[in-house]
């Protein structure tokens, strides 16, 4: 048996080496985001044609229940929850066939995003009462999973709530160039954390030469044998079920390169399906929800 085949995370030395390039290159997008993100904020309804990407972030969580283990089980199954009912939840809300508001949502660590289709909706394309929403529910549901938790399991309480913040996209690809710079953050993140739980000096870390070093990192990783293939598994893709539109499939890969052209794929399939739903007969489009729904 190969490596590949008796571990589905196996990282070739190929892969690590362009994981070490990607993570470099979406970092760089910081600037670019910040100014799309100030410009949306202040965007009070998005043109149709558009696309629209919502992102919580838990308020403190990551400190409180994220920096002292590799992987919080619990943690990563409340948001888990959290994604899929405010899906549930929301996706319906659109005048059209289809019936849907969305082609996406990604997650990891204390965030998630949401991404809509360019069409219209019940919300108008009002920023303000999506990004109201979108936190609402998030924060609702996350709760209750939380809640449900708490009485079944002896662990440390988890609390707290989300805010979040809009981006308002022109293209497919300025939407994937978002969510590979959000995963390449969330790389570099957990691979300060890997390196600190080796037993790597913290404060190290935070020094002015060293701060967000990424040559840096990549180095000490090698000297304390921390594999990239544990950095982009944390990253969790969910995509639309096309035969039932309510449901969710998550994927996840330890290459950037395959997860971009994995989401890619599926983001423009999500796309088309729509499409087709929206310039179909409505009774057909009425007859066949009606069986989803049962």
């Amino acid at each position: 048996m190969t490596p590949q085949e008796n571990n589905p995370i196996y990282v070739n030395e190929f892969d690590e080496l362009l994981n070490k390039k990607l993570i470099k290159k979406y970092c760089s997008y910081h600037d670019r985001f910040k100014k799309i993100e100030n410009e949306s904020t202040c965007t009070r309804i998005a043109p149709v044609g558009k696309y629209i990407v919502i992102r919580v972030d838990g308020v403190g969580m990551r400190n409180r229940y994220l920096n002292d283990s590799i992987k919080n089980f619990y943690f990563n199954k409340i948001m888990d929850y959290a994604v899929r009912e405010t899906y549930f939840v929301t996706h319906r809300k659109a005048p059209t066939n289809s019936q849907q508001i969305y082609i996406g949502a990604t997650s990891t660590s204390d965030e998630a995003i949401f991404i809509f289709n360019t069409n219209n909706n019940y919300f108008q394309r009002d920023i303000l009462y999506t990004v109201s929403l979108i936190a609402s529910t998030f924060t609702s549901y996350f709760s209750k999973m939380a809640e449900r938790i708490a009485k079944r399991v002896d662990i440390r309480p988890i609390t707290g709530a989300f805010t979040a913040k809009p981006f308002i996209f022109d293209s497919l690809n300025d939407v994937v160039d978002y969510i590979d710079y959000r995963a390449a953050f969330a790389a570099r993140h957990q691979l300060t954390k890997e390196l600190r739980l080796a037993g790597f000096d913290a404060e190290n870390l935070r020094f002015k030469t060293h701060l967000y070093d990424l040559d840096y990192y990549f180095d000490q990783l090698e000297q304390y044998g921390v594999s990239l293939s544990s950095i982009n598994k944390h990253f969790s893709i969910y995509s639309i079920d096309n035969e039932l539109h309510h449901q969710l499939n998550v994927s996840r890969s330890s290459c950037f390169n395959k997860m971009t052209l994995n989401m890619i794929k599926r983001f423009k399939r999500t796309e088309r399906h729509t499409f087709e739903l929206n310039n179909s007969d409505r009774n057909k489009c009425n007859n066949r929800n009606s069986v989803v729904n049962e």
